[in-house]
């Protein structure tokens, strides 16, 4: 096995023959087979101070962490750490979440705003999508929710000058009495973007 170390910051990687390494300077360094990696104890700490790491000290005995010295000195020749495994961060397990550009229905995994016959639901994750029915995990209860996907609408998500924007839109069509059609919310867009704001 071999390590990416960084020059600098000492952050430590599995070395992977033509996977890119960032812009950081690192120097190869060769491990055994379970990743330990030797140390002469000829400088001080080769791990970043808030990492993760086992040690192996000159006496036989294994652990966690800073057990031992990295610098051999002739006293107590037992606490030399003569090899070190950095504990690597694992994969996450959950896959990422798939981006949806608002084409056709939203993926499987995806986060998305809702709205259920037209009212608005908060934003959601995708669980199912079949061809008549859908599954949601609704983020503002924590609970799902289900029904035929002719009585949903989808959107992605919106940055929160958007949502802004979406509720003072909502807020006028509602304090003016007007009908929830396309002609009234650009209307109440243009007055909101035009810098219009309900004095409280």
């Amino acid at each position: 096995m071999i390590y990416a170390i960084g020059v600098e910051s000492k952050r430590h990687a599995i070395y992977t023959k033509g996977a890119p390494l960032g812009d950081e300077d690192f120097r190869l360094v060769e491990a055994d087979a379970d990743g330990w990696i030797p140390w002469d104890g000829k400088n001080v700490s080769p791990v970043p101070i808030d990492s993760e790491f086992e040690v192996w000290l000159r006496g036989g005995s294994k652990g966690q962490g800073l057990l031992g010295k990295w610098v051999h000195e002739k006293t107590d020749l037992n606490f030399d750490i003569i090899a070190y495994r950095p504990i690597l961060d694992a994969e996450s397990s959950e896959p990422e979440a798939p981006e949806w550009d608002g084409e056709g229905l939203p993926p499987v995994g995806c986060e998305c705003d809702c709205y259920h016959t037209g009212t608005y639901q908060g934003v959601v994750t995708v669980r199912y999508m079949g061809s008549e029915m859908c599954v949601l995990l609704n983020h503002d209860h924590g609970e799902e929710q289900c029904g035929p996907i002719d009585a949903y609408s989808f959107r992605p998500l919106r940055t929160p000058a958007q949502r802004a924007e979406d509720e003072a839109v909502e807020e006028m069509i509602r304090s003016a009495g007007l009908d929830d059609e396309e002609y009234n919310r650009g209307v109440c867009r243009d007055l909101y973007r035009a810098g219009y704001r309900k004095e409280a």
